[in-house]
């Protein structure tokens, strides 16, 4: 437990001093004393928490489910891309080639449609960051 901040040596609070002019770039080194510290642990629930949670959530490892389903459509958009290549290039009678390039043609849209979708749900979802800052 801390007493009394004018107890403390030099190198003890040099770092203290450093930290606190990073939170209140006012901040002056002859001001540290105990209302100095009282005062950063009275702001530290209302506003380091919830800036602590926002940026740890921003900064989570693991990937949303939009951005995996934006992952997956992709797969299957070069996956569309490569197989039509290679149906191009077989020789193969006109009515195959036909329904075939239906299929495929019928593949991109669905996929470009459901990207669409997918990444106007994903910035909807990734911009709406006011749930971190309510009450």
């Amino acid at each position: 437990m801390l007493n009394d901040v004018s107890t403390l040596s030099v190198i003890e609070t040099q770092h203290i001093k450093e930290n606190l002019k990073i939170i209140y770039p006012n901040f002056k080194e002859e001001d540290l004393n105990n209302k100095t510290i009282q005062a950063l642990f009275d702001d530290f629930p209302q506003k380091f928490i919830r800036e602590q949670y926002f940026l740890t959530q921003r900064n989570n490892k693991s990937f949303g489910r939009s951005f995996n389903r934006l992952l997956f459509d992709l797969v299957i958009f070069v996956i569309l891309i490569i197989f039509g290549v290679f149906l191009i290039s077989i020789n193969i009678v006109d009515s195959c080639k036909m329904f075939y390039t239906n299929i495929i043609v019928s593949g991109f849209i669905i996929i470009v449609i459901d990207l669409l979708v997918n990444v106007i749900r994903s910035i909807r979802k990734e911009l709406n960051v006011s749930e971190f800052y309510e009450a």
